[in-house]
């Protein structure tokens, strides 16, 4: 009996000991994020319609599909339209339409329904159904609860709490210094989706074709790469300096917005020529890229900080799983004397010709802009760091940061 006492006291004095205390009682940080779940929709939109095609594939003509819920031409664009779950799949030929049967709408049933088919325009239109949406918004906020708690355990900060309720997503973390702070929210709100995608070179000339009709700002210039593939094909691209309070990326942004383009492409900026005094006169440029991003950053199994022989830059080493690295070499054997771009949270890093078949599974993310070494060197941690937790599924946006005293 005596000794039943004893253990239960001694639990009981680990239990008090070890307990955690409440943010309260220690003082801290509590960092508000707002979850962009609307943009859920989006992409349930094109998985559902990518699998809907996949399922009619080898069977019909070609099928082109259109989105009702179609987003600026930049995801960092303020200028966001409301959510339309529907989609419209257009056929080159009437007889077509007979295949989305019974049977074929039964398949998808628990992801989308049949709104309308137009026989004369030769088109079906479909919208996600409601609970595909809920599953997949909860599903998100889970996700990027559980990511970012992977990137505060590879800091190593202790006594985090992380809830998700919906959109909104709350921190709290123990108290730290300013310099940490910052750090931390900068690998918090960083996306990392990183996508490898393929340069549409020949399609550029739509650069032309604007400027021709629409003579841009005088500070957004016409540029052009001749036989930049060494195939004869030329390279069409925008480019904007950016000088006094707007950046020269701000000014391709409001050019674009506006823009109509194939939906399967997508119009991607990058950083070209840094300003060296640390000022404002940075130039960026345009990228027109096939918008299938056939290799993506979920298949990174390692990514690790290196050194370049010739630049003694640090850069970011990857290394695909099994099937990432069998995925870039069929890339790069399909795409030799072509460009591929290495897309990181909608900006280009870089875009290395092809030169020939890639295996081996390894590629690398070289990072933009004039910095002195140790900043490089900071950024390329950190972008290890979330690259190894793995990308938001979707944006999130801080609200609010409150600071809380200890309790005296």
């Amino acid at each position: 009996m005596r000794e039943k006492v004893i253990f239960f006291v001694i639990m009981g004095l680990l239990f008090s000991t070890c307990k955690k205390k409440s943010i309260a009682e220690e003082g801290g940080i509590v960092l508000k994020y707002e979850i962009m779940l609307d943009d859920v929709v989006e992409i349930q939109c094109e998985a559902m319609a990518r699998d809907m095609k996949n399922e009619l594939k080898d069977r019909t003509g070609e099928i082109w599909v259109s989105f009702e819920s179609k987003q600026p031409l930049f995801a960092y664009s303020t200028d966001r339209r409301p959510v339309d779950p529907r989609f419209t799949f257009h056929f080159s030929q009437e007889s077509d339409m007979l295949l989305v049967d019974v049977g074929f709408r039964k398949h998808f049933k628990g992801g989308a329904e049949e709104v309308s088919r137009d026989s004369s325009n030769k088109s079906i239109t479909f919208t996600l159904t409601d609970d595909y949406i809920k599953s997949g918004k909860a599903a998100a906020s889970a996700q990027v609860k559980e990511i970012i708690g992977r990137r505060l355990d590879l800091l190593d900060i202790n006594n985090v709490t992380i809830s998700a309720s919906g959109t909104d997503l709350v921190i709290e973390l123990p108290a730290i210094e300013v310099d940490q702070l910052d750090r931390v929210k900068s690998i918090i709100g960083q996306g990392a989706k990183l996508e490898f995608m393929v340069v549409d070179d020949a399609g550029s000339k739509v650069f032309q074709e604007w400027t021709s009709k629409v003579v841009p700002d005088a500070s957004i210039i016409l540029q052009r790469e001749t036989n930049v593939v060494g195939m004869g094909i030329d390279s069409y691209y925008l480019e904007s300096v950016s000088t006094g309070a707007k950046t020269g990326k701000m000014k391709l942004i409001e050019y674009l917005k506006d823009k109509e383009i194939p939906p399967d492409h997508v119009i991607r900026l990058s950083q070209t020529a840094p300003d060296p005094t640390g000022g404002q006169s940075e130039k960026w440029r345009t990228w027109y890229l096939w918008k299938e991003a056939p290799l993506k950053g979920d298949y990174i199994a390692d990514a690790s900080v290196a050194i370049d022989s010739y630049s003694k830059k640090p850069y970011v080493s990857l290394q695909f799983d099994k099937t990432g690295a069998d995925l870039f070499e069929k890339i790069t054997g399909e795409n030799v004397k072509k460009r591929l771009a290495i897309v990181l949270d909608d900006e280009v890093t870089s875009a290395p010709l092809i030169q020939e078949k890639i295996g081996g599974g390894r590629a690398q993310i070289t990072l933009p802009g004039n910095k002195d070494l140790a900043t490089i060197t900071k950024e390329a941690n950190d972008l290890t760091l979330a690259l190894k937790s793995g990308a938001l599924p979707v944006p999130i946006m801080q609200t609010s940061l409150q600071v809380i005293a200890k309790k005296k």
